[in-house]
């Protein structure tokens, strides 16, 4: 499937998406177990435990390297459908989970921009449970389990709260977040926990952003 688009094209639009469409054609040799597919949320609860912080730039520079296979159940161009189940070619990945990729861990939903003028976008993304092992050697998948086995897990970490914190801390300094009331600091906290893969930490929040509200912005009572 050739794509065009009006206008002049980038070099880097134009391999990735070549990429994307040759892939793609090729999805048949992948179609194997469908437990052989590891959700985008299945595999941050699965690698955050070793991992940390540095999760998805460590994941994204490893797809960005081909060492991980990926696919998705939809793939967009510009918010405009381009292929249903489509295998996600390396290049979608050359931000390697800087700012550039705007990433949902939970539902594996990703969109960048390449050339900045084109939209990408993966939704329902997967990655191969091959692939994941290589980076667990110690504890490998056993096959055929479930999402909700993987991500048992206990309280996250004192690390990742002092992350969180300093992210608000910036925000707030530098104008980014200005909250009206204390759910906008809620919705800024819950921002971050997905883009780092630390959605398990959502029901936590709110008494943190409280004391944060509290403390900085809230009037004093008169």
């Amino acid at each position: 499937m050739a794509l065009s688009r009006g206008g002049r094209q980038g070099s880097h639009f134009s391999s990735t998406i070549e990429e994307a469409d040759k892939l793609s054609s090729e999805l048949p040799k992948l179609n194997d177990a469908p437990e052989q597919w590891l959700s985008a949320s299945t595999v941050s609860s699965l690698l955050r435990p070793s991992l940390g912080f540095s999760l998805p730039t460590t994941l994204c520079k490893r797809l960005h390297a081909g060492l991980i296979r990926a696919r998705c159940k939809q793939f967009t161009i510009s918010d405009k459908p381009w292929r249903t189940d489509a295998v996600i070619p390396k290049g979608f990945w050359w931000a390697e989970g800087e700012a550039a990729l705007k990433s949902n861990w939970v539902t594996g939903d990703f969109e960048t921009w390449l050339d900045h003028e084109v939209r990408l976008g993966a939704f329902g993304v997967m990655f191969h449970r091959d692939d994941i092992e290589t980076l667990v050697p110690a504890a490998p998948i056993q096959a055929g389990a479930s999402s909700a086995q993987i991500q048992k897990g206990g309280r996250p970490s004192a690390e990742f709260w002092d992350d969180l914190w300093v992210e608000m801390c910036r925000q707030v300094f530098v104008g980014e977040l200005i909250p009206k009331r204390q759910a906008d600091i809620q919705k800024a906290m819950q921002q971050w926990c997905s883009d780092h893969g630390h959605s398990d930490a959502a029901s936590t929040l709110k008494p943190r952003a409280s004391k944060l509200w509290h403390a900085v912005f809230a009037k004093p009572e008169i």
